[in-house]
């Protein structure tokens, strides 16, 4: 290989950002924060692709409060390293302290994957439960990290049963006693050798808000535990929690100093409720000394989830740094518990004001907290009944039930009694109209039809509309026969309470296309790159009737009989002389259309009268370079320039190694498509010898350099592939053997190009297998 030129691009130092970053950690555990910030955005200045210059000054954001920042930053390093477990958690704590919980619970599922955590999670025989209706299966439920988020996560053990699991509820052995006393479900302590019964799904319990689909408002309110005999010592009045565990990550930000715990514990009737000062065995005994409180007053640790799932007014104190992601960025209120406070430091390490602030009120006697009604728990789904009853009463449930299937943006047309309390949860960007029947037309994009009287009677008139339609009906056995009668296919359901369903319902087309037969012959079937990716890529423009049967040409194996209602030649591969023998046109002759997709390479050997043939019989011919057409396809109305398609599969990506990859010493060590684009797309220079993954190369590098092919064991011809793709792509040949820069718009405009060439080969096809 030839010597490479100077690259002329910007600089990129990602040893100095490791050396920045590692002095901006310094600084911020000094608690120099602006020293820090200027640190952070000076690595991320000496190398903007370096993923832990942005991974760590987003984490840093996070620690600051400065969330809408960190999220910018974490999103910049997940695109730069999208497999990274600590980048995907990451940026799920602080879209969860967002109340953004749709993407975030997606992303807090990453924890498990971060050695550093070591958090546990089982590798068991039967399948994690992904949010698929439980009813009548046995669920296992795992405890989740500390004793606060096992308490915060056990109010979904009633509320799955409630919706027709079979619940095992593992947690620590402190809190067995008052789960089971308080849940309803079995109980099993997680200590020693585990027994409990044979179940069909298992899950995390901080995973279950995720898999359930659950909003903030969405979430099943306290109180949720109790003690069935109070032992609050008389004249008692405040519970005071002043620290948690020592051992906790955080604990040197979330737990009070001697003198602020001191002032709290001497308010009027205040006691500890700290295990060592009451002596209490577990949670149970600790609960039986809440239940007779008028307040409990505590830092973020397990007692606050205690009290607060009881019901009781709670005041929970928080640190400026590194609050935890379920109390949320701002705010007095929680959604997970509707009876607490949240009290927030104002500067980092000053619990003066908060306790000032906290004997004010006290004081003052403000100790009750400002909270909605608890909302009922829902009820188990009722039985079939013997005939498709009509829905219940009005209900926000239904309404919960159905926004989970209301797309933001989304036009609504609102029937039913019920309809109405959907306008309130719309998610963003969604616009409401309400009807009292089903009217003839609508430009509506959704239909939601909820608490109708007789729903299976106006099953007529809603598929008259052509739209989309969300359904509320009685779980009754006979609905799937009911909507498929009514030509409806039910594409998801919710629960919802008192034994409803909510359908999301789409109208099925008179009558599915007839099914089509496309042969498709390519050279062979090989593990070469380009290959692989035109297979995938033909699938894309197929229609869905399409059944396909894959031929080759080495080694030739054509139908023995019968004949194609499309020959589909070539994946966006070259022919050469070997391939064009008499049997390829007489296997064209078996199709009734044709439409090849193929370039030509090694063309000083190639029989152009063969080719012609080929070309001829073709109702469509999209070539793979201009110089294909040019030099076969003139004056050929069937011939069209397509580029090379498999651009396609390349998405314009920003590169993160400064070092050369040489393809032909360095395969990709992967041989997955996704990771050998990934793995290709993260080199700022890449040497290629092979044509497909020097044009994944262009849509991220900013140099290249290519060795073109030539036939085997000759030093003859060259094939030509990459003077004709380089011509289509930049309007010039580039030199062989060394190093130059790529134009990136030059690459956008070229796929931008193919891509409506691709669409009218689409076209093409549906018209030729209509």
């Amino acid at each position: 290989m030839a010597a490479a030129m100077t690259s002329g691009t910007a600089p990129h130092d990602p040893a100095l950002a490791d050396v920045l970053v590692d002095r901006a950690h310094a600084a911020q555990a000094a608690g120099r924060f602006e020293e820090a910030e200027a640190l952070y955005a000076a690595a991320v200045q000496a190398a903007p692709g370096a993923w832990r210059a942005h991974h760590d000054r987003g984490g840093f954001y996070k620690l600051t409060g400065r969330l809408a920042e960190a999220e910018e930053s974490l999103r910049r390093a997940h695109d730069l390293a999208p497999s990274d477990a600590r980048t995907r958690h990451a940026l799920g704590i602080v879209l969860l302290s967002q109340g953004r919980y749709r993407e975030g619970w997606t992303l807090y599922d990453a924890r498990h994957d971060i050695p550093d955590l070591r958090l546990f999670k089982p590798q068991l025989p039967f399948p994690e439960w992904r949010g698929e209706p439980l009813a009548g299966r046995k669920l296992l439920i795992f405890p989740e990290q500390g004793l606060g988020d096992q308490i915060q996560f056990a109010r979904f053990a009633p509320w799955l049963a409630a919706l027709g699991a079979d619940v095992t509820l593992l947690c620590h052995p402190t809190l067995a006693t008052l789960f089971r006393d308080s849940l309803g479900v079995r109980v099993v302590a997680a200590a020693g050798q585990v027994e409990f019964p044979d179940p069909d799904v298992w899950v995390m319990s901080g995973s279950i808000t995720g898999r359930a689909g659950l909003e903030p408002e969405d979430l099943p309110a306290a109180p949720y535990l109790e003690a069935p005999v109070p032992t609050t010592p008389p004249g008692a009045r405040i519970g005071v929690a002043t620290r948690g565990n020592p051992a906790h990550a955080n604990d040197a930000n979330r737990s009070l100093p001697a003198d602020a715990a001191a002032e709290l514990l001497a308010l009027p009737g205040a006691i500890s409720l700290l295990p060592e000062d009451t002596g209490a065995q577990d949670f149970a005994e600790t609960a039986a000394l809440v239940a007779g409180l008028d307040l409990v007053i505590s830092v973020d640790t397990s007692i606050a989830h205690l009290a607060a799932a009881m019901g009781k007014p709670t005041w929970i104190l928080l640190p400026r740094l590194m609050t935890d992601w379920r109390w949320m960025d701002e705010g007095e209120a929680s959604p997970w518990y509707p009876t607490a406070r949240l009290i927030r430091q104002a500067v980092p390490g000053d619990w003066t004001r908060v306790v000032r602030a906290v004997r004010a009120d006290v004081e003052a006697g403000r100790l009750e907290v400002a909270a909605p009604p608890p909302r009922p728990r829902p009820a188990p789904r009722a039985a079939a009944a013997p005939a498709v009853p009509a829905p219940a009463p009005a209900s926000d449930a239904l309404a919960r039930a159905a926004v989970r299937m209301v797309p933001r943006g989304a036009r609504v047309l609102g029937l039913g009694a019920d309809a109405a309390a959907l306008e309130r949860l719309l998610p963003q960007g969604a616009t409401y109209v309400k009807a009292d029947a089903p009217p003839a037309t609508t430009d509506a994009d959704l239909v939601v039809a909820l608490g109708l009287a007789d729903p299976a009677a106006a099953l007529p008139a809603l598929h008259a509309l052509a739209r989309p339609v969300l359904l509320s009906h009685a779980d009754d056995p006979r609905w799937p026969a009911l909507l498929a009668q009514a030509g409806f296919r039910s594409l998801a359901e919710q629960p919802s309470e008192g034994g409803q369903v909510v359908r999301r319902l789409a109208p099925d087309p008179a009558r599915a296309a007839p099914e089509k037969s496309v042969w498709v012959l390519t050279y062979r079937n090989v593990e070469n790159f380009g290959d692989r990716l035109g297979v995938h890529l033909l699938s894309h423009i197929l229609p869905p009737n399409a059944r396909v049967r894959h031929i080759h040409h080495k080694p030739w194996d054509p139908p023995l009989e019968g004949e194609a209602d499309l020959l589909v030649v070539g994946i966006g591969n070259s022919l050469f002389q070997a391939l064009l023998t008499d049997e390829l046109p007489a296997l064209m002759d078996r199709a009734k259309a044709r439409v090849g997709i193929f370039g030509t390479q090694y063309r000083e050997a190639l029989p152009a009268e063969r080719l012609h043939v080929v070309i001829d019989r073709c109702d469509a011919w999209y070539a793979r370079a201009e110089e294909d057409l040019l030099l076969y396809g003139r004056g050929r109305p069937q011939a069209r320039h397509m580029g090379d398609w498999l651009i396609h599969a390349f998405q314009l990506a920003e590169p993160s190694r400064d070092e050369m990859v040489n393809l032909d010493d360095q395969p990709p060590p992967d041989p997955a498509l996704d990771r050998t684009i990934e793995y290709i797309q993260s080199f700022r220079r890449v040497f290629s010898p092979r044509l497909h993954p020097l044009l994944c190369a262009l849509t991220s590098a900013e140099e290249v350099a290519y060795r073109e092919q030539r036939p085997p064991g000759a030093r003859g011809e060259p094939s030509g592939k990459f003077r004709s793709l380089l011509l289509d792509v930049f309007g010039v040949e580039k030199p062989e053997g060394q190093f130059w820069s790529v134009d990136r718009a030059a690459v956008a405009a070229y796929k931008a190009r193919v891509a409506e060439n691709v669409e009218d080969a689409r076209r093409t096809i549906a018209r030729l297998l209509a």
